[in-house]
């Protein structure tokens, strides 16, 4: 019996663009759904609070007293900060990929790295209102954007560059 060969099914590379958005979406709506659960949890009380806070670094105390918009002005800035982390790690995925080979590592030191950067320098330049920093918020704000950013994008990018890769290669064999 004669041994047929599987059919090889094109591959189209997703552009880099489309990539780094699906990416920020999906990064950035794990990572608020699970701050507005873990929120919840904690206060028993509903997300308005959160997407205030967010919009208090650009207005203020004012956004806690504002309408409405501070809540939605405070989502587009959270999806605006995961787009500009995720670009981040887009274009850093290449260089760092070789000297941590593993990319859940890389999904732990860039949780750690979005939370230091948050916490560190940008809440402390904004106009949020201070907020102590402690170990345990250190830790379970880590664990979350290690679970919610990290890993997920890691994972996307390991993705996209190792296509990358293959169809680089297979065009170089034509």
């Amino acid at each position: 019996m004669k041994s047929q060969k599987s059919p090889v099914l094109p591959v189209k590379q997703r552009s880099a663009f489309s990539t780094i958005m699906a990416a920020a979406l999906i990064g950035g709506t794990l990572d608020i759904s699970s701050s507005i659960l873990i929120y919840a949890y904690k206060t028993e009380r509903g997300p308005s609070l959160i997407f205030r806070y967010i919009s208090s670094a650009v207005f203020g105390e004012s956004a806690f007293s504002g309408g409405t918009e501070m809540i939605w002005i405070g989502l587009l800035l959270h999806y605006l900060i995961s787009f500009i982390f995720t670009i981040f790690l887009f274009f850093a995925y290449p260089y760092v990929r070789p000297k941590i080979k593993d990319k859940y590592l890389i999904a732990v030191v860039y949780g750690v790295f979005i939370w230091l950067v948050m916490n560190l320098i940008v809440l402390p330049l904004s106009r949020v209102p201070a907020n102590a920093i402690t170990i345990g918020k250190f830790i379970e704000g880590s664990i979350t954007l290690i679970l919610m950013m990290g890993i997920p994008l890691a994972m996307i990018f390991q993705i996209y560059y190792s296509l990358k890769k293959r169809l680089k290669k297979r065009a170089a064999h034509r």
